[in-house]
């Protein structure tokens, strides 16, 4: 690749990331990128991961994180992200906890970038067009609003599932179908909600590839009934991984799902897929005229963003024969059909039926369906602005129209507020807290009255992380079954609560300490 084409790679990569994480990199890494809740959440995972495998004398094991103690199945209730730790694995080998969170996030932005834009290359996208397209699958505003959750920002397996399925609807092969199971199993690892909605994505997209490629479905069909068996023995490595890493969720979540009217509240409206993230240039008008939705249904990428999807989508119409016209279609179908189900009118939606797809009860935010319309719409605007930009029929031509897009479209990012932890308030106070627990065979640290209790219990986990002691305190997608402790602030008695939890389940010196007075400490001893 000649150096200038890697320039603006670089350029690409080094400004989306600036813009993504700017408060980070304005503040010297002094903020954290996540708020004291699921942000922490993340980086507890990341970290409890890392010392389970560096640390021998560790109060918990892989599987067994050290909350919701003496629960020996919580690893398996939410996100584990053990498909994306490695990263933070490296990264902890030569930095501190704190600055290997943000790094692992930033790293795994860059890679979804460098996904994205290799795939697009393969697909035949001009240079310009997959660094653009790059940048909107790993840095849009709405993007970086979703990695409020950190466990979607990896989703560097998205995009070359993508390509091996359209391999596989466009020019089937056992090859194509076992690297896209194998990458779809990866991401499933990497992250249990993006992993499903790129499931289903595929199931979407593959036929579509096959009906609109010219003779694709015939040959899709003729490889169906001739190659099942090397097709079954491709696939088998993916499907074996997917069971595997997620029988475990089955057997712990056995009949526990979302029901419908939970996930109302978190499926996108039409005022939701119109308004954009906090603080960036449309979000102030968008305030003054929108009805409110939950913050998790900011979905708005910017008028120049949808022009832009509206302009590919006008081209696949207007030109059916045009180069690259089925994988564009069946990219914008995809997209279109994946938001609407998963969209709602009132308390009425597609959902509704949705829900009983595999896997689907395990689906609380609909909205970060986003993330897989954002992926399919990008793909589709750079297969389109690859054919754009060729038409204009000189390199200075598509120069000054990249530029113009870049400008245009990244105005409309610039300014967004993602939630953000000041290092300084956080750790600290987490280590001295940690102090009063050392020692103790296990600890419960009672959650201030009148304060969030995910963020109590969450900074509790971090405390008994720090202390190397088990906690009774814990947060994730679920409650162990019976757990008295799941409405704390309804608990009068939090030390009696505490010892009828452990009785018969654990032997030890309990310490508990009460976060609204830290002069009080006391034992507890569980026989």
């Amino acid at each position: 690749m000649r150096p200038f084409l890697l320039l603006g790679y670089a350029a690409a990569l080094v400004g989306g990331t600036y813009l993504a994480y700017r408060p980070v990199f304005d503040s010297g890494f002094a903020l954290v990128q996540a708020e004291t809740g699921d942000g922490m959440l993340n980086h507890y995972l990341l970290e409890h991961s890392w010392l389970s495998l560096a640390d021998p004398g560790y109060a918990g094991t892989l599987t067994r994180p050290p909350f919701f103690h003496p629960e020996r199945w919580a690893w398996w209730y939410s996100e584990t992200l053990i498909g994306a730790a490695p990263i933070y694995w490296a990264l902890r080998t030569v930095t501190d906890d704190q600055l290997a969170y943000s790094w692992w996030m930033i790293a795994c932005s860059a890679l979804n970038f460098v996904s994205f834009a290799v795939v697009a290359r393969r697909l035949g996208c001009a240079h310009a067009a997959a660094a653009l397209g790059a940048v909107g699958f790993a840095f849009l505003a709405v993007v970086t609003e979703q990695q409020k959750h950190q466990q979607l920002i990896p989703r560097f397996w998205m995009p070359p599932a993508v390509y091996y399925a359209w391999l596989l609807g466009s020019a089937p092969s056992a090859r194509a179908l076992g690297r896209m199971l194998a990458c779809l199993a990866l991401q499933g690892v990497t992250c249990v909600y993006t992993g499903w909605f790129l499931g289903v994505g595929l199931v979407t997209f593959v036929p579509l590839a096959a009906v609109l490629t010219p003779g694709g479905l015939r040959k899709l069909l003729t490889f169906a009934r001739t190659e099942w068996k090397p097709a079954l023995l491709a696939a088998a490595p993916g499907v074996a991984a997917l069971a595997a890493f997620f029988a475990p969720y089955l057997l712990v979540n056995r009949g526990y799902s979302r029901a419908y009217f939970d996930t109302l509240y978190l499926t996108p409206s039409a005022a939701g897929w119109l308004t954009p993230a906090k603080g960036t240039l449309w979000s102030g008008p968008a305030e003054a005229v929108l009805p409110v939705v939950s913050f998790e249904c900011w979905l708005f990428p910017g008028f120049a963003a949808v022009a832009l999807l509206v302009a590919a989508g006008w081209w696949v119409r207007r030109e059916p024969h045009a180069p690259g016209r089925p994988l564009a279609a069946a990219c914008l179908v995809t997209a279109v059909v994946w938001a609407v189900l998963c969209s709602r009118v009132g308390s009425t939606s597609p959902w509704a039926l949705v829900q009983y797809v595999p896997g689907a009860g395990a689906i609380r935010c609909v909205s970060r369906v986003v993330l897989l319309v954002d992926l399919f719409a990008a793909l589709a605007v750079a297969v389109w602005l690859t054919h754009a930009l060729g038409r204009l029929g000189g390199r200075w031509r598509a120069a000054a129209a990249v530029a113009g897009l870049v400008v245009v479209v990244g105005a409309e990012q610039l300014g967004h507020e993602p939630p953000l932890t000041l290092r300084a308030d956080y750790y600290p106070a987490v280590d001295l807290w940690a102090e009063r627990l050392r020692g103790a065979d296990a600890a419960y640290v009672v959650p201030r009255p009148g304060f969030s209790q995910e963020y109590e219990e969450v900074f509790a986990m971090w405390v008994g992380l720090r202390a190397n002691v088990p906690v009774v305190n814990g947060y994730s997608g679920r409650h162990p079954a019976g757990f008295p402790l799941e409405y704390a602030a309804e608990v009068t008695d939090p030390d009696a609560t505490v010892r009828d939890w452990l009785t018969g389940r654990f032997r030890g010196r309990v310490v508990v300490i009460d976060r609204a007075d830290p002069g009080r400490r006391r034992e507890l001893v569980i026989e």
